[in-house]
C-alpha cells in the first residue's frame, strides 16, 4: 500500500531493517539500498481500484493481466508488433503486482512484466505458472487489434 501511495512507508522499512528482518534481503544497508530503487508514486494516491476490465469505467490508466507464460508471450508478441518497443522486466522479488506492474506502468506509460512477490501470492490468486503484465490503457487497443491479426493471419515462414 505504501509502494502506490495510499500510506507512508514505516521508518523501519526505510531503513532496511524489516526486510532484513524478514529474511527477505542478507542485510540491513542491502535493505537500504533496495528501498530506494523500489518503484513508488511521487505523490499521494486518494484510491486505486482492482477490477475485472469489463467492469472498469472508461477513464482507466492501466491494465493488469494475469495469465499462463504463453498467454503473456502472446501479449508481448502483439505489443511488439503494434509499437515496435520491447517490453523491460525490472523486478526485485517484494513489491512486485503494487511497485513493479503498477507504479511503474503508471509512471512510464510503458508495459510491464512481474512474476509476483510473496505478498501478491498470498494477497491475490495468483498462481505458481502465472505470470503478471501491465499495459497502458491507451495501449490497450492497438495490442488487441495486434492480438487479432496475429492470430487471424500467422505468416508464413
Amino acid at each position: 500500500m505504501a509502494t502506490l501511495g495510499l500510506i507512508n512507508f514505516q521508518d523501519e522499512f526505510k531503513e532496511g531493517i524489516s526486510l532484513n528482518k524478514m529474511n527477505v534481503l542478507k542485510t540491513q544497508e542491502i535493505g537500504k539500498k533496495f528501498y530506494k530503487k523500489i518503484p513508488k508514486m511521487d505523490k499521494p494516491v486518494e484510491a486505486i481500484a482492482y477490477m475485472p476490465l469489463e467492469n472498469a469505467p472508461q477513464d482507466i490508466d492501466l491494465i493488469v493481466i494475469i495469465a499462463k507464460p504463453r498467454q503473456i508471450f502472446d501479449l508481448i508478441r502483439a505489443h511488439a508488433y503494434a509499437n515496435g518497443e520491447r517490453i523491460e522486466c525490472d523486478v526485485g522479488g517484494t513489491q512486485s503486482l503494487c511497485g513493479d506492474i503498477t507504479v511503474n506502468t503508471y509512471k512510464t506509460n510503458e508495459a510491464k512484466i512481474s512474476f509476483g512477490c510473496m505478498g501478491s501470492h498470498m494477497a491475490t490468486e495468483l498462481k505458481e505458472d502465472q505470470v503478471i503484465i501491465s499495459i497502458p490503457a491507451n495501449q490497450l487497443e492497438e495490442i488487441t487489434e495486434a492480438l487479432i491479426i496475429q492470430s487471424q493471419h500467422p505468416k508464413q515462414t
